[in-house]
């Protein structure tokens, strides 16, 4: 049974309102998706800072999301449509974003003022109906070829079960698909940075995950 689906799931908000604020249900109607920014590649580790990103307009394509720290292209964020117009680079066959996708912007950590909490963060978590024995799959593309590069990853309850680092400036699409288990109230977070470069441009990236009990 599919507990979660990442982009079938995404709900949009009001202006200021937090993906908590939403109530973004996942598919099976008792686990829940927030959006964050986070200073940590692990916001589950101690000591992590993090935030709930907010609905609003966000980056240069027109199109609005959940986002945070300074706008313009120091920005970390998450969308069902384009962040930033060279995420154009990124479009699949069957939509913007493409089937079953949605976008994710990491910040720059020193970049255009420089934003504290870089790492753009998906986060489910576990309802009482989906505890036990899951399966994570999907993936992650960045085909944007502007000298720079992203790095991915998934934790399980903070321990990551998952991670593919750009091989030059893109990231070929890179499928996932494993097993864990998982209890009641823990956490599957899908976390994108921008590979600890200054510049963030380019870094937008598609992706797609279902969670099946």
């Amino acid at each position: 049974q599919v507990m979660a689906d990442l982009a079938d799931d995404f709900k949009t908000g009001q202006s200021g309102q937090s993906s908590q604020d939403v109530g973004i249900s996942d598919t099976a109607g008792d686990g829940s998706w927030d959006f964050w920014a986070s200073d940590s590649v692990n916001p589950s580790i101690g000591g992590a800072q993090t935030e709930l990103l907010t609905w609003g307009s966000i980056g240069d394509a027109g199109n609005s999301g959940y986002g945070g720290g300074n706008n313009g292209n120091n920005l970390a964020a998450i969308s069902n449509r384009f962040i930033f117009t060279d995420g154009s680079d990124n479009e699949g066959i069957q939509g913007v974003p493409g089937y079953h996708e949605v976008a994710l912007h990491p910040a720059g950590n020193s970049f255009n003022g420089g934003a504290d909490k870089h790492y753009v963060v998906a986060r489910w978590t576990a309802g009482a109906s989906s505890a036990g024995a899951i399966n994570i799959s999907g993936a992650v593309r960045n085909f944007v070829n502007n000298g720079d590069s992203v790095d991915f990853h998934i934790y399980v309850n903070g321990v990551e079960k998952f991670s593919a680092v750009a091989n030059g400036s893109t990231l070929p699409e890179t499928p996932f698909d494993f097993d864990t288990s998982i209890a009641v109230g823990e956490a599957v977070d899908f976390v994108l940075g921008n590979n600890s470069s200054n510049n963030p441009l380019g870094d937008e990236s598609l992706l797609r995950a279902v969670i099946i009990h």
